[in-house]
């Protein structure tokens, strides 16, 4: 099954998109595809919530992640190193703050020659997470790293326990937690740090701070996703076959909502619904979708018809009402 997650895309972007566009990529899955109409974002609505679910099933109740950034009462604070007296409660924070170099493309791995060397980045994620930045178990008094802090199996453990390959490419190395709380529940991951500075752009940018940047960096994550449709690891480099269950997720759509200028282009600035006005979000459905087209392709391709592929939005997208 090949998975793909666009931050951001409400229904309504979706709808409205095919209706003007019936002849574009997006149109002809939703023609071929099954859709949820009905179907409703946990809350909060956020990616790591959002995605959380998609890839367990359970609600931010059952699986402890109500955001990527919380406050727990049943922790120590970050960096404790004797967990004596009561328990003080401290920030649980998953997402680019426990890198070990956040403003890097490679989270502190230090690979030479980024952005261009970045398919190297290394699927260990314990490598670029950094302890210290990570809540305390009062029960052990050790770091508590994002998948122990998952109360719930995913989809991955299941597949893997079956003796299926997996793998997941995402926004931070904080993903880590889908390897599901009893650990190696995927294979092969790719998680270049978004919220690095964006190489080549103004100082002080992120990959998210313009349109141009976001749709190089998704670039990425679909090249990871293409070699290992070909049954390589993401890098491309060993030929290790095709997970059984792999995807990614898209940023750009999300850049696009929230930029109100970008490249000379004119977006929402907040997280309203697409209109005709938003001329960032047009361009991302209307020419970097052909990326989720060619991953589609391919996958079809190399497994003739035998999978499954399921697209969704996963990040503020609310449903009607």
């Amino acid at each position: 099954m090949l998975l793909l997650s666009v931050d951001g895309l409400h229904q309504q972007d979706l709808a409205w998109y095919v209706r003007h566009y019936p002849h574009s990529v997006l149109a002809a899955l939703t023609a071929q595809g099954m859709e949820y109409s009905n179907a409703e974002t946990p809350f909060p609505s956020d990616s790591t919530p959002g995605m959380t679910a998609q890839v367990t099933g359970g609600n931010p109740r059952s699986t402890g992640l109500y955001y990527d950034d919380t406050w727990n009462h049943d922790v120590f604070p970050a960096g404790t190193t004797k967990c004596t007296g009561p328990v003080p409660g401290g920030e649980a924070a998953y997402e680019e703050a426990i890198d070990v170099n956040s403003n890097s493309l490679d989270a502190g791995q230090d690979l030479p020659g980024l952005p261009g060397s970045i398919l190297n980045m290394t699927s260990d994620l314990l490598k670029v997470i950094n302890p210290k930045a990570l809540p305390v178990d009062p029960a052990t008094c050790k770091p508590i790293y994002p998948n122990q802090y998952l109360k719930v199996n995913t989809i991955f453990n299941v597949a893997h326990d079956h003796g299926l390959r997996t793998a997941w490419s995402d926004k931070h190395p904080a993903y880590q937690m889908f390897v599901g709380p009893s650990g190696g529940g995927v294979d092969d991951f790719f998680t270049p740090e978004i919220n690095s500075q964006a190489i080549g752009f103004p100082a002080g940018e992120d990959w998210t701070s313009d349109n141009a940047a976001t749709m190089q960096y998704d670039s990425y994550k679909v090249q990871a996703i293409l070699n290992e449709i070909n049954g390589f690891d993401h890098s491309g480099k060993q030929h290790v076959g095709t997970p059984a269950i792999f995807g990614m997720n898209f940023q750009t759509v999300s850049t696009a909502q929230k930029l109100p200028t970008s490249d000379g282009l004119t977006g929402a600035g907040d997280l309203v619904i697409f209109s005709t006005d938003d001329d960032g979000m047009l361009l991302w459905l209307s020419n970097r979708s052909q990326a989720a087209a060619d991953l589609v392709q391919a996958y079809l391709l190399s497994h003739s018809a035998a999978g499954t592929t399921s697209a969704s939005s996963r990040s503020r997208s609310r449903p009607p009402g």
